[in-house]
């Protein structure tokens, strides 16, 4: 789908919806993402999520330990069969 039909689609979406609860959540939903730059998105976690992000990424070793999600899905299937 281009970026126009997706542009087209949800115009078509948001005229039809009544929910001023729905438009006023895409609305911020909008603003925020064009808005608000990276490192607020960052300062608004909690200390412990900000580790925990930073201990993945460390413990991720630049990708090498990362597995694919037909892999890992492998596995899990592998694991309960094993129950």
């Amino acid at each position: 789908m281009s970026s126009k039909e997706l542009k087209s689609q949800i115009h078509n979406l948001i005229d039809e919806t009544n929910s001023m609860e729905l438009l006023q959540l895409i609305f911020d939903k909008l603003v925020f993402d064009e808005t608000t730059p990276k490192e607020a998105i960052w300062n608004t976690l909690s200390i412990e999520k900000q580790n925990e992000i930073l201990n993945v990424a460390s413990n991720s070793k630049g990708g090498k330990n990362c597995v694919s999600i037909d892999e890992m899905m492998r596995n899990a299937r592998n694991e309960s069969n094993n129950i």
